[in-house]
């Protein structure tokens, strides 16, 4: 079935306005972790993240929750395998 995106903004804007915010929550973590030179900072940055999505859970927020832990599993955090050691 493909519905233009005109269509889907009518159909279901708030379920198109949680999916951008999804998305650009997403890649602010991403670029934010990804900005930093050093992987002791990298290190710190995601340690703080884990801190914010506990805090998330903590206050039910399932919705920043997911989007952290995918931030987690994406390729561009998955290839710092020195960074996570830390």
């Amino acid at each position: 079935m493909d519905i233009k995106k005109g269509q889907k903004i009518k159909k279901a804007p708030n379920v198109v306005k949680l999916i951008e915010r999804f998305d650009k929550l997403m890649l602010f973590i991403i670029e934010d972790i990804c900005s930093y030179e050093t992987n002791k900072a990298k290190a710190k940055l995601i340690t703080k993240w884990a801190n914010v999505a506990k805090k998330c859970k903590d206050l039910h927020n399932y919705n920043d929750l997911l989007i952290i832990n995918q931030c987690f599993n994406h390729i561009l955090l998955k290839k710092l395998i020195s960074t996570w050691k830390k």
